[in-house]
């Protein structure tokens, strides 16, 4: 694959895909019913969790497909890495849980991973999201919410580590 042509090359380059990368985060406290659990997409998806994941452990869960732009992680030398989602269109429900769990002393637990998802293998929106549309999911990374605010139509949420020793690199 090292010989290609200047033709075979472009041709890679421009060749189009239907899988597209989506940042999904779970929150969970103690005030909610159930982790909330949202992704970057106009339609809901089916993900099978980790066996080792903090809730629902090996299980298929739907994550809401919400409006909202994957953040862009700062990574420094600095420690206490922290990113900022905002999210607009968040289910009414969800809304009064977020704003006890903020003006309560127990952090909000964060789970963030990538989803990587074939666009291809989903159903039209009024129908069960597809588990085989996704194809793969990135390794969690376990944050918590430093800073959350909630109005009507949008919610800012700071999200950061809290033990950067339990950090590991896949190498």
């Amino acid at each position: 694959m090292n010989d290609l042509s200047p033709a075979q090359k472009e041709a890679y380059a421009r060749a189009k895909s239907s899988v597209v990368d989506l940042f999904s985060f779970e929150l969970r406290h103690s005030a909610f019913p159930q982790p909330i659990r949202m992704i970057s997409y106009d339609c809901d998806v089916r993900v099978r969790l980790e066996d080792y994941a903090p809730a629902n452990p090996g299980e298929v869960v739907d994550f809401m497909g919400v409006a909202f732009k994957a953040p862009q992680e700062s990574i420094n030398t600095e420690p206490g890495n922290n990113f900022s989602v905002s999210v607009g269109g968040i289910s009414s429900q969800a809304l009064p849980y977020l704003a006890v769990a903020s003006d309560s002393l127990e952090p909000i637990s964060a789970t963030v991973r990538y989803v990587a998802l074939d666009t291809r293998l989903l159903r039209k929106r009024d129908q069960v999201p597809r588990l085989d549309a996704v194809i793969g999911v990135s390794r969690p990374s376990e944050m918590q919410v430093k800073n959350v605010s909630v109005s009507m139509l949008v919610v800012q949420m700071t999200l950061g580590f809290t033990n950067l020793s339990g950090r590991t690199l896949d190498v």
